[in-house]
């Protein structure tokens, strides 16, 4: 697929999310341990339903970790963000510096 299409895709599909309210951008998420509890709790902060898609910016062990329990959670890159994950997922969460990252990239 062309460069110019899969941007316009993403874009489609991301204002699409916003627009019905399924996109969220959350500053400064870290886990201090791996704990599929506290993770939890941070989606039902988020108010997270559905199929969940967590962007990152770059890997981290200890979220994907605390994730790897929860069925309904996907976590990718921003690097590796695609239309097809987007379309599936009923919620997708960005960090902040995912986010600053999907912008570098796909800009």
């Amino acid at each position: 697929m062309p460069a110019k299409m899969r941007r316009a895709a993403l874009k489609g599909v991301l204002s699409a999310k916003q627009a019905a309210g399924e996109l969220r951008v959350v500053e400064g998420f870290a886990l201090e341990e791996i704990k599929t509890r506290a993770f939890i709790e941070h989606l039902e902060a988020w108010d997270a339903q559905g199929k969940v898609l967590l962007v990152l910016a770059g890997r981290d062990e200890t979220v994907e970790r605390s994730c790897a329990n929860v069925r309904e959670v996907r976590v990718i890159l921003a690097d590796s963000l695609n239309v097809v994950d987007l379309l599936e997922a009923d919620t997708v969460i960005f960090t902040s510096d995912a986010l600053n990252r999907a912008q570098e990239v796909y800009a």
